[in-house]
């Protein structure tokens, strides 16, 4: 299903690869730092802890977007090559598993207030002048999706990245350290909720897998 095109494709220059790399790294770097809770702690003992709780999320979820649309903006902007052709057969295919790994993804709102999770409820509530509880530790979800997979948001990432139906070196690079990065979250993720829930979430690990699905359940 996949044809290599004639004549050989050269592999793109060093430099353009580092630039791919330090601009995902780059990206990963801000994301994380404004994840970590210590961020989080000193960031409130400057605006408060009510404005902490009000306003946070919502500003975490606005700079992940335009540090997003940074990011593409400059990886889109540079040269590209092809390296295989793929025939209809096979981006039908890879779009299919694509979507099915975005809709699993979607579900882990069915257990998530979205309006919640990007931060819009906590910031209405905080302007209304409405009392906004402080932030806490996430909460154990284990139904649903979490019943299959620990981590499905970071599933459909890694799905949504590696079946995209088009095969150039950038496409490739970027999957590659975008997969590494949704692999060092979910462990991340793992080592923040075994703090929090300590043996209960330890067992929820014995039995549920971090991203792959176990056959047979």
């Amino acid at each position: 299903m996949l044809q290599h095109e004639w004549p050989p494709i050269a592999v793109p220059a060093k430099p353009q690869v580092f630039v791919l790399m330090a601009v995902f790294f780059g990206f990963a770097l801000i994301h994380s730092f404004f994840a970590a809770g210590w961020t989080k702690n000193f960031i409130g003992t400057i605006i408060g802890r009510r404005a902490l709780a009000g306003l946070y999320r919502l500003g975490y979820t606005v700079l992940s977007v335009v540090i997003t649309a940074a990011a593409a903006h400059v990886i889109l902007s540079l040269p590209d090559r092809k390296l295989l052709v793929i025939r209809p057969l096979a981006v039908g295919v890879m779009i299919l598993i694509e979507t099915a790994g975005a809709i699993f993804g979607a579900l882990a709102f069915r257990k998530i207030d979205f309006l919640e999770f990007i931060g819009v409820r906590q910031a209405v509530s905080y302007i209304s002048g409405r009392t906004v509880e402080v932030p806490g530790d996430e909460a154990f979800i284990s139904k649903g999706v979490y019943s299959v997979v620990r981590h499905p948001l970071y599933l459909a990432g890694i799905t949504v990245f590696t079946f995209f139906p088009f095969f150039t070196m950038n496409r490739i690079i970027v999957s590659a350290v975008a997969d590494i990065y949704f692999l060092w979250g979910a462990w991340i993720e793992d080592k923040r909720m075994l703090d929090q829930f300590g043996e209960q979430y330890r067992n929820y690990m014995r039995s549920v897998p971090a991203i792959v699905p176990r056959c047979g359940r």
